[in-house]
């Protein structure tokens, strides 16, 4: 596993398209320091609240939101309405490209994660987390109990 990894909050509806292979990149306004190889654990915000999975990146794009719209439409899984609003007053736009994916059997709710890492509160939009993280120790027990 790469050194450094990301904990990215997510709204369910997107966390299902990627996990389900419609959605490919994800899409972000900030770009996290975060390049190929890194690995990005996966929070589905409210009203799922739950850990959901893992993903490894292929690669991290910049652009406008103009050409990552043209380049990426067939695999972003939102709609251009909502791709450009959530774009909107901003020049730059950021891709997440994900080469792997791996989902947890059983979404861990927040509430169980707060029982096993007590004070836990999810990134609002995403957080860096050591490699010796409780999060990635759980996330890579449950995903080798399935593989």
């Amino acid at each position: 596993m790469s050194e450094k990894c990301l904990l990215l909050s997510i709204h369910p509806e997107y966390v299902y398209k990627i996990f389900n292979g419609t959605k490919a990149i994800e899409l972000r306004r900030t770009r996290p320091k975060i390049q190929t190889g890194d690995w990005v654990v996966v929070y589905a915000t409210s009203p799922l609240k739950a850990l959901y999975g893992m993903l490894q990146v292929e690669k991290v794009i910049t652009s406008t939101p103009s050409i990552l719209w043209e380049t990426t439409r067939n695999v972003s899984g939102i709609s251009e309405k909502n791709f450009f609003s959530y774009f909107h007053n901003t020049n730059k736009a950021y891709g997440i490209f994900i080469s792997k994916k791996w989902a947890l059997p059983n979404p861990l709710s927040l509430e169980e994660l707060r029982q096993i890492i007590p004070g836990f509160r999810p990134p609002q939009g995403f957080a860096y987390l050591d490699s010796n993280s409780e999060i990635i120790r759980i996330c890579k027990s449950l995903i080798n109990r399935i593989s």
